[in-house]
């Protein structure tokens, strides 16, 4: 499960976090499978070396007793780097959740721009009516103050 990469269609904005995640996986992949064959022939040694001091003399029973201490101490490491290998696929599902969750924000800010370049030419259009209304109001207070200068020299002419 340590070979787990994350796909080449990935966001460009994410690319240098794809690749240094990927690198990180391979890396940890190797150094385990590196650390399982030594761990494994450190088992095989260890026991053939126990089967000798046991053979040779009560002297050699503590150097085995300490090959024991140290096929103890790789199995814990080998505990440990499982251990690591599931916190490895754990960071691996909280990327992808995140990765997924950047797709729905880019999904979200694409609506919110269209929304606004929608209300972005309603607001053109409504300056426009706008204008057009302030038009129309000049020209009906020209057509007033022409209807007023009218009356007014007819009533002149009427004295």
């Amino acid at each position: 499960m340590l070979n787990l990469t994350l796909p080449s269609d990935f966001p460009a904005d994410y690319l240098d976090l794809r690749n240094t995640y990927n690198q990180a996986v391979m890396a940890l992949h190797n150094a385990i499978v590196d650390l399982q064959g030594k761990a494994l022939s450190m088992g095989g040694g260890a026991k053939e070396i126990a089967r000798a001091a046991d053979d040779r003399s009560p002297r050699t029973e503590s150097q085995a007793a300490t090959f024991e201490e140290t096929s103890a101490a790789l199995d814990e490491l080998v505990s440990s780097v499982s251990a690591a290998a599931q916190n490895v696929q754990a960071v691996d599902t909280r990327v992808k959740e995140a990765t997924e969750m950047a797709q729905q924000n880019e999904t979200s800010m694409q609506a919110a721009v269209a929304a606004m370049g929608q209300i972005e030419q309603s607001s053109d259009q409504i300056v426009a009516i706008i204008s057009v209304i302030g038009d129309i109001a000049f020209q009906t207070n020209l057509l007033a103050l022409n209807a007023d200068v009218e009356g007014a020299l007819s009533v002149s002419k009427n004295r």
